[in-house]
């Protein structure tokens, strides 16, 4: 653990020293009598800094070089869809918090991002984000979701008429969000009916070994019919246990059936099934934990009583499928996390900011 936090604080030391560093080679750029210098300079750096969302950098050099907002990419993007081509997410937090606009007027006097073909920028957030930051979301479905987000988003700080404006091609936003993530929404539906249908199978054999449990209790019943260990504290956790284990298992199995049966939409991608699926997968590894629970206690009543050394023996088996558990789909668990925290970090802020109205000069 020691180390862990030394080389954190190696990792600090050296992003700070990269920040100071940048500071003392933009002082010194600037304090060159050559103008053009300072333009080659930061035009590289901020086009990278975006694709790379280095939120510290960018904001460095908006600092030293208020200009540096006005660069056009290779493709002709202003920075504000750079910046939303490339799903700068830390970028666009800064521009909410209005860090970068106290330095400059981002805004834009052409409502098209493409004259050619009629595309506002709606139809621009509409596209497909890059590969290399939907390849950081293993899960397709949160892919979805964070593509959902976006969109949005860009809904929100348009005027209103942008969201049913129809490009050269007769195509309005929603009919290029659609078209560009038709094959993201089918692989996103596919991966949650296979994993839907194989986990089933699981929670289903959970379910009837609990329901047996609760038949055929460990050392059996006594001439009244009572089990014989049920002033045992570890009976009473074994009862309890195994219920909660099936309410869990019941729920996954709901969850399932749900998502199984009913027709997917691209809309229930941005809430109704992560949620779905995170509930779900909560469930499934409540329940298995609780029937790994369970079972220690099963064979402490029958073979531990008498050696309480047993104990500490049968809680590392026990803890041992839920520690792999973990270990394996950890992968899920941060991609749920992750796409929560976009949900109720600064992706839904935007509908309660003041600064909504500067958003859309922003942007537009």
């Amino acid at each position: 653990m020691i180390a862990v936090f030394k080389e954190l604080k190696e990792i600090m030391k050296e992003r700070r020293d990269a920040r100071d560093l940048l500071d003392v080679v933009c002082a010194l750029i600037q304090s060159s009598n050559e103008t053009w210098s300072s333009r080659d300079f930061y035009t590289e750096a901020m086009l990278e800094a975006i694709r790379r969302d280095a939120s510290d950098v960018v904001e460095t050099l908006v600092y030293w070089f208020p200009e540096a907002t006005l660069i056009v990419d290779q493709d002709g993007h202003n920075f504000a869809q750079a910046v939303w081509k490339n799903r700068a997410s830390k970028i666009y937090a800064l521009i909410l918090d209005g860090n970068l606009a106290n330095h400059t007027s981002l805004s834009q006097e052409s409502s098209k991002v493409d004259e050619h073909f009629g595309n506002n920028f709606l139809h621009f957030a509409a596209r497909l984000g890059p590969s290399r930051k939907l390849d950081l979301i293993s899960c397709p479905p949160f892919r979805m979701q964070r593509e959902l987000q976006w969109f949005k988003v860009a809904q929100e700080i348009v005027p209103q008429g942008w969201r049913t404006e129809k490009n050269c091609l007769r195509e309005t936003p929603d009919m290029v969000f659609k078209k560009e993530h038709k094959d993201l929404e089918i692989e996103s539906g596919e991966w949650m009916k296979t994993i839907s249908n194989s986990v089933t199978i699981t929670a289903t054999l959970i379910i009837t070994v609990m329901f047996a449990s609760v038949i055929q209790v460990p050392g059996g019943n006594d001439d009244k019919g009572l089990p014989n260990f049920i002033s045992q504290p570890a009976f009473i956790l074994f009862q309890i246990s195994i219920t909660l284990s099936a309410a869990a298992s019941s729920i996954w199995l709901l969850v399932s059936i749900a998502i199984i049966t009913h027709p997917l939409t691209q809309d229930d991608f941005l809430l109704r099934l992560p949620i779905a699926m995170v509930i779900g997968w909560v469930s499934l590894f409540v329940s298995a934990a609780l029937c790994m629970l369970a079972f220690g206690a099963a064979l402490f009543l029958l073979f531990g009583t008498n050696d309480p050394w047993i104990l500490g023996l049968l809680a590392s088996l026990v803890a041992l499928p839920v520690i792999l558990f973990l270990y394996f789909y950890s992968w899920f668990m941060s991609d749920a996390m992750a796409s929560f925290m976009h949900s109720t970090g600064h992706f839904l802020i935007i509908h309660y900011s003041r600064r909504l109205k500067l958003v859309g000069r922003i942007f537009i």
